[in-house]
């Protein structure tokens, strides 16, 4: 693969041996971990997760090597002791001429972030809905319940997993079907 090219690749590209250590890293892998090229290569690939999980790291390697594995769902660990939510992908191929894993890490900090913030959000606006007195439901622009109250429920009769996602026409035909 071209240098430029791998250095173009916004996701972490980590080039591993088929003994587990770093042949080849990066910029941007380098750049978000905070090390030089050569403080990585040679050293084993548990180098860049976090101390607590390594055990775990060298037991999904194995799996890698045996070709029962091909992705691996711990974080990176930076030079700086921090950690980089990551979802990585093992693809087995060479590189210059030798056998290697690529493992392809898509850092995924801002959408888990995001999720957190949507799930709070979420959880806010059921304890308002849930707060009221009175019936209270959201419905998307197709007309589908998105949630509802409580009071919703006890007048209705049914839980809000059974309405949540379906129009009025839905709900009450299969209560009169």
């Amino acid at each position: 693969m071209n240098e430029t090219l791998f250095n173009a690749i916004e996701d972490y590209l980590f080039v591993i041996d088929e003994k587990g250590r770093i042949v080849h890293v990066n910029t941007p892998a380098l750049n978000r971990l905070g090390y030089q090229l050569a403080e990585l290569r040679g050293q084993e690939l548990l180098v860049v997760h976090p101390p607590e999980l390594r055990e775990e790291a060298k037991r999904i390697f194995a799996g890698v090597v045996a070709g029962e594995v091909d992705r691996c769902p711990l974080p990176l660990y930076t030079k700086n002791n921090d950690y980089v939510q990551v979802e990585s992908r093992v693809v087995r191929d060479s590189w210059r001429g030798i056998p290697v894993f690529f493992c392809i890490g898509k850092d995924v900090s801002a959408i888990n972030q995001a999720n957190a913030r949507l799930s709070r959000t979420q959880a806010q606006l059921k304890a308002i809905l849930d707060n009221l007195p009175f019936l209270a439901w959201l419905k998307d622009t197709a007309g589908q319940y998105v949630t509802l109250n409580q009071v919703f429920e006890t007048v209705s009769g049914r839980l809000a997993g059974e309405i949540i996602g379906k129009t009025d026409r839905k709900i009450w035909e299969q209560a009169h079907a």
